[in-house]
């Protein structure tokens, strides 16, 4: 205990700020020429419905993901059909995270054809300050070595300066993310209640791009339970951590609500998240076995009118008619339902995410720098397997994402992509383990920035 207080006491020495400026700054002049003279990605598939669920935002204040093969042709929406848009009905087919994102920058700059730009260019700046995070983080569990050299790999790395060219919603999800993760790691560094109000309204805030974030602060309970079963009587539960968790919930609750409700008054049921949530199961199901996809349970090509345009009921109609008519599964089709899986699992972790998730050949450059970095996050994961911080957020955020996407059967690069930060900050710790001198096993501790 003596020897945890002296090490608590110290302090590291003050981050090198022009250093770690002109790494963020490197990243965003990266990023912006990129999307300043890279071929933008055409405005498909996602991207148009986001693109079209924005402007639907700025000219009316409603929400509603085009859906119905009536609103598009050839998987880009139809400009024809814009009135009968209008007037469709609000829906929750897709979270409005991203739409609002999208609608603020066409509220400042004007729905003009130069809006996709000022996308691209504000998620240049979300994606260099990602880096921020990055080091903050590592910083506080990994160390000032591991912190630069984790900076320096989410800066440069690839899929991270061609994913802000993409109208979708990686690069904000990711940066979110990342504000999540800084926002558990001071909670689970210094217990404060006010840390965890602070996780509660950054999961909130991550919940509303994709629903996932809202489990991963499972994480910081995984992680407080541990050390409390090794710091005292695992059956007595301290009423600081149930304050703790209590304002946490609270804070998300509160922020969710707002969309939860209005959910109820459209639909009349509780629907937190989207109206289209039974879909992807049912279509994973079908993947993992090797099925065809109905198409109409793609929303591009649904046909919502027997439905009165009602999206949430075509969503549950659909999904239980299709489930109703997959054959059972016999012991061996579950066995090829898994290696199917365990394939598209690594072909997502060694391909580089792109706007299709295209797996990547073995004898390529991009499956050898995944596979490195890689290689390098279970290094990291590896030298540090002692210190619970560690492990249960920094390698317990990539597994959340596998096991959530393992479950619905739906597991490709562009899921798993936002849990690269996390990767790449085990990457930095393996890289400095390999470095002379050792050090890699040397750690100060007690930072002097919340985090």
């Amino acid at each position: 205990m003596a020897r945890g207080r002296e090490a608590r006491s110290q302090r590291t020495p003050p981050v090198n700020a022009p250093a770690l400026a002109g790494l963020v700054l490197l990243a965003l002049l990266l990023r912006v020429a990129y999307v300043s003279l890279a071929n933008p990605m055409p405005l498909r598939s996602d991207a148009s419905g986001y693109d079209a669920a924005a402007r639907r935002l700025v000219a009316t204040g409603s929400y509603a993901y085009p859906v119905g093969r009536d609103l598009w042709d050839e998987d880009v929406f139809r400009e024809a059909s814009w009135d009968i848009y209008l007037g469709r009905p609000a829906n929750a087919f897709s979270m409005p995270g991203y739409a609002w994102f999208l609608a603020a920058i066409y509220r400042v700059g004007g729905a003009t054809p130069g809006r996709l730009l000022s996308v691209r260019l504000a998620q240049a700046f979300l994606g260099a300050l990602t880096v921020v995070w990055v080091f903050l983080i590592a910083d506080s569990i990994l160390g000032r070595r591991a912190a630069w050299a984790a900076a320096a790999l989410q800066g440069l790395y690839p899929p991270g300066i061609w994913a802000s060219g993409y109208l979708l919603t990686e690069t904000l999800f990711t940066w979110l993310i990342g504000g999540q993760l800084a926002a558990m790691t001071w909670a689970a560094r210094s217990g404060r209640v006010a840390a965890y109000a602070l996780v509660g309204i950054a999961t909130s805030a991550a919940f509303y791009v994709r629903p996932v974030a809202a489990l991963l602060p499972l994480l910081n309970l995984v992680h407080d339970a541990v050390r409390l079963r090794f710091a005292g009587s695992p059956h007595v539960l301290p009423h600081g951590l149930v304050v703790r968790y209590a304002t946490l919930g609270l804070a998300f609750v509160l922020l969710v609500a707002p969309w939860a409700a209005r959910n109820q008054r459209r639909y009349g049921v509780l629907m937190p998240t989207t109206s289209a949530a039974a879909l992807p199961i049912v279509q994973g199901r079908l993947i993992a076995r090797g099925l065809p996809i109905p198409t109409g349970t793609i929303p591009q090509l649904a046909d919502l009118s027997p439905f009165s345009y009602d999206d949430h009921a075509y969503a549950e109609r659909t999904a239980a008619r299709i489930a109703a008519r997959i054959p059972p599964a016999s012991p061996g089709e579950h066995v090829d339902a898994a290696l199917r899986r365990l394939g598209m699992l690594s072909q997502a972790l060694t391909s580089p995410f792109d706007f299709f998730s295209t797996p990547v050949p073995i004898a390529s450059g991009w499956f050898a720098m995944q596979s490195a970095l890689l290689a390098l996050a279970l290094l990291g994961l590896w030298r540090h397997r002692g210190d619970l911080k560690v492990v249960v957020l920094l390698g317990g955020v990539p597994v959340a994402f596998v096991v959530v996407h393992w479950l619905v059967s739906i597991l490709w690069s562009r899921y798993l992509y936002p849990s690269m930060p996390m990767v790449l900050m085990l990457a930095g710790a393996g890289l400095v383990a390999l470095a002379p001198l050792g050090g890699g096993r040397r750690r100060l501790v007690g930072r002097s920035h919340p985090y």
